[in-house]
């Protein structure tokens, strides 16, 4: 994968036995075929049920990335997953209206936290999952105080409001 993004410029990431990659729409699917290629001069050739189309717009991680409008401004863009921010919005009411938490549900929005906030705001966007780190490994039902709900409420807030990040990728 460092191969095809160094030498091949493709926009590719390796994420367990997954490749996500992207492509622009003019591309035409030259970074899949830049990835597989370089995954077989190195002898690790990928499932084709591990191959996806390209599009204009994918979903990593708790983020969706659009590149289909680099061919017209240069700029892709990267937004949170709408069903991301229901996932966290939902917890955030469940919580404060029970009082009680487990851990196995503190890690998992911990988890969704995480990849949607850091993947906009790197380690910023972190910051408030502190609380749910530490109920995460409690490793019992426990209530939840102030400081959680309120670190609840600035997880929400987070990825409610975080603007539409715009990167642009063709300097001019």
């Amino acid at each position: 994968v460092a191969v095809a993004r160094r030498t091949l410029a493709t926009l590719t990431a390796s994420y367990f036995d997954d490749l996500p990659t992207i492509d622009t729409i003019a591309g035409k699917g030259s970074d899949q075929a830049s990835t597989k290629f370089a995954l077989n001069i190195v002898g690790a050739q990928p499932s084709e049920e591990k191959s996806v189309p390209m599009s204009g717009q994918r979903n990593f991680l708790g983020t969706a990335c659009g590149v289909a409008g680099i061919t017209v401004d240069g700029l892709a863009t990267f937004a949170q997953k709408k069903n991301t921010v229901s996932i966290i919005q939902q917890a955030t009411s469940s919580v404060k209206a029970s009082g009680i938490w487990s851990p196995t549900d503190a890690a998992k929005i911990r988890g969704q936290g995480m990849w949607a906030a850091s993947s906009l705001h790197g380690r910023c966007g972190r910051i408030g999952l502190w609380h749910l780190k530490q109920h995460q490994y409690k490793g019992v039902f426990d209530e939840v105080g102030d400081d959680f709900i309120r670190a609840m409420d600035n997880l929400e807030f987070t990825v409610t409001h975080v603007p539409l990040l715009k990167v642009n990728v063709l300097t001019k």
